[in-house]
């Protein structure tokens, strides 16, 4: 035998306080994420007047911020696995929160655009590498549950920011949304720097004799012979991290994740986006449909664990597929009652809440299953940067198609095909044995 991974020598621990403190701090990581991916729709309306923006302009601003996270989980991301996740965790909030607090100096739509594309290269950073952590110290059996609470932090995050920016625009305007939102990133920064813990596969990867391994091994009870098949077992390939995901198994997993986490992406932030105006256009109140795509997201934090409830007794890639199956379901229905029966609309988001939003939060504890501890952050980070590119593309396309004058029925069934793609792709998808790690 190879030799014992990583969950391995892990799985035996009991869950405790060190465990809670791994889950806080990447709930704040992933609660950061969704509040400034949000932030900038919520303020956006007053930031267009001030700056004399036109739809268009407020639109790419938008993409923007969606191009620069799918850049930063491609580039900087995988920079976990070579220089520590801890370390890129903090540069990143640092980058992030700095652009973030200058972004109210902007004055035209060239300088608001590049703070947003700035701020998403530094968001692409955290998230993965936080995930890694999280998922690198859950024993098995809590691997999900920490992975999907930590993530609910991002749909936390992106349903209360609206209610924040309301608080601090009435009362200081809209530029102190940023100031603050730039402030407490900081403070999470100096948090991590004091108590989140490096990669303890990371630490032994790099032979290092430090200090933190030693508190690490003494805490965890690890023995010497432990370290050194753990060594072996997660060995970095040479020839790359990257390529590492195109070996063997990996090479049809990885192409078959790229395709489901993009199409679900495209069909989810184009929904995300454009429910507000197309429930107002078809005669519900703004507000109304507002706080309906707020539940939305909310609905995807009891979708979370339900999932997990019902991957206990099936497994993951199965309970996704059949998710994002019945999320083609309620996307139909959804554009045949929008236009004369806008009373059901309500049930029907709700639904696709419950689904396709906590289908893309299902995503990760699959991807964790499907790359070994050495490539986990490269194969994750990769992955969130493909899927963000469905972000970047599709209110743009359902936009065109809008203005071409397509029938929202007919845009409401296109945007179910890619659900019905992604749904097809995860269900064929060939799971590792438990506990091979390459």
């Amino acid at each position: 035998m190879q030799g014992q991974s990583q969950q391995g020598v892990l799985d035996g621990i009991l869950f405790g306080t060190f465990h809670v403190r791994v889950i806080s701090l990447t709930f704040l990581c992933a609660l950061i994420d969704g509040l400034d991916l949000q932030i900038i729709a919520y303020v956006a309306p007053v930031i267009a007047k001030a700056l004399s923006l036109s739809d268009m302009e407020i639109g790419l601003t938008f993409s923007m911020g969606f191009v620069g996270i799918a850049v930063g989980s491609i580039f900087i991301a995988p920079l976990g696995d070579r220089w520590g996740r801890k370390t890129v965790i903090i540069l990143s909030i640092v980058f992030f929160s700095s652009i973030i607090l200058i972004t109210p100096f902007s004055r035209n739509f060239e300088e608001l655009a590049a703070a947003r594309f700035l701020t998403g290269v530094g968001l692409g950073g955290v998230l993965p590498n936080a995930m890694a952590i999280s998922i690198e110290y859950a024993p098995r059996r809590y691997r999900s549950f920490m992975l999907i609470l930590a993530y609910v932090g991002f749909v936390a995050g992106a349903a209360v920011g609206g209610g924040v920016a309301n608080i601090l625009m009435r009362w200081y305007g809209w530029e102190s949304v940023f100031y603050i939102i730039g402030a407490i990133s900081f403070a999470i920064a100096a948090l991590m720097l004091v108590a989140l813990p490096e990669s303890l596969e990371y630490l032994i990867q790099q032979k290092s004799g430090s200090e933190r391994l030693k508190r690490l091994l003494a805490r965890f009870q690890i023995k010497s012979v432990d370290i050194a098949r753990w060594a072996v077992s997660n060995r970095v390939p040479d020839k790359g991290r990257v390529r590492a995901l195109f070996d063997q198994e990996r090479q049809r997993n990885t192409i078959l994740l790229w395709i489901a986490m993009f199409a679900n992406v495209f069909c989810i932030f184009s929904l995300i986006q454009w429910l507000p105006s197309l429930l107002a256009r078809n005669g519900m109140p703004l507000g109304d449909a507002n706080l309906l795509v707020s539940f939305l997201w909310l609905a995807a934090i009891v979708g979370s664990f339900l999932f997990l409830y019902i991957s206990r007794i099936m497994p993951l890639q199965r309970v996704l597929a059949i998710y994002l199956v019945l999320s083609v379901i309620f996307t139909v229905i959804l554009g045949v009652v929008i236009q004369d029966h806008i009373a059901f609309a309500g049930p029907l988001i709700i639904g696709i809440g419950v689904t396709a939003c906590a289908a893309q939060i299902g995503f990760y504890p699959l991807l964790s299953e499907t790359y070994p501890a050495s490539i986990r952050v490269t194969g994750i980070g990769i992955a969130q940067g493909v899927g963000r590119m469905g972000a970047i593309a599709g209110p743009a396309i359902v936009g065109v198609l809008l203005t071409s004058g397509v029938a929202q029925l007919n845009i409401f069934v296109g945007l179910a095909v890619p659900l019905l793609i992604s749904a097809a792709a995860v269900w064929n998808l060939r799971m590792l044995p438990l506990g091979r790690s390459e």
